[in-house]
């Protein structure tokens, strides 16, 4: 196991001075979150991306975050950048008799469910031909706000419900993006050409199950009980021991029990 990244304190790396995603060095560079910012991330590269790059990466972001994940990140208090642009009130859908209801309440009496979708294990580390395209295999309910069963209670309801629109493919993306940066923030600008999630990253390829997908591990780091997790291993790729792959293992929310991602990060000769 190589470096771990601890995200319970902000850090700054840099400045790197050239974009990380395409090379580019021209215009003003901006600051590039390895986890969002508004997941709670805090390790954070200088000058590392451009605007057009900076563009790409932030729409993903934010399918993600003011997607299926907003209601948790409200619920919870999460950091952002719109504070006054925060609502208040969430909205909650429940079942009572034979009646679908949908009510606000306050985020902070939401139960700020989570629904985090599970892939299958990245085809390259599990033996799998390539396939451009994305295995779920179910997903896992994390939760950031107020006890379900006492919000059942309070409302005389017999069933919470929701309907989760899921942005996998973005979702993709952002963890790429996050493997990646937290690559570079440990180990420096990478030769971007052995990089096989770049093209993912800006929308270039399609996202792919061959390069990422969730796994079971636990980190060191966890035992400080950080809001996410990073480390590294290098593997051999079973079908050219003469490669070494640099793969990040990355947990979202691991304070919450959540299942980790295996992402391909570098391919090495």
């Amino acid at each position: 196991m190589a470096k771990i990244l601890r995200t319970t304190t902000t850090t700054h790396i840099g400045p790197v001075g050239h974009c990380i995603y395409c090379g580019g060095q021209q215009g003003d560079l901006s600051d590039e979150h390895v986890i969002p910012l508004s997941l709670g991330g805090n390790y954070i590269l200088d000058e590392a991306s451009c605007r057009a790059c900076s563009e790409i990466t932030g729409k993903f972001e934010g399918q993600v975050t003011r997607g299926f994940m907003f209601e948790a990140r409200v619920a919870a208090n999460f950091p952002t950048r719109h504070r006054r642009k925060r609502p208040s009130h969430l909205p909650l859908k429940y079942r009572r008799a034979d009646e679908t209801v949908e009510v606000h309440v306050p985020a902070g009496e939401h139960p700020g469910m989570l629904h985090l979708p599970l892939l299958g294990r990245a085809g390259i580390l599990a033996g799998r031909s390539h396939s451009p395209h994305l295995l779920v295999d179910g997903f896992e309910t994390l939760r950031f706000g107020v006890d379900p069963v006492g919000t059942l209670l309070r409302l005389q309801a017999h069933e919470l419900t929701m309907t989760v629109k899921w942005e996998v493919t973005a979702f993709a993306r952002m963890l790429a993006k996050i493997a990646y940066c937290a690559a570079v923030a440990s180990l420096g600008p990478l030769e971007r050409s052995r990089v096989p999630i770049l093209p993912m990253i800006l929308g270039t390829a399609d996202a792919s199950s061959h390069w990422l997908g969730s796994a079971d591990f636990n980190l060191e780091v966890e035992k400080e009980m950080p809001q996410h997790a990073i480390g590294f291993s290098i593997v051999s790729d079973d079908r050219n021991p003469d490669h070494k792959l640099l793969v990040a293992k990355i947990k979202l929310f691991c304070r919450s029990g959540a299942t980790g991602y295996e992402i391909v990060v570098l391919q090495q000769s």
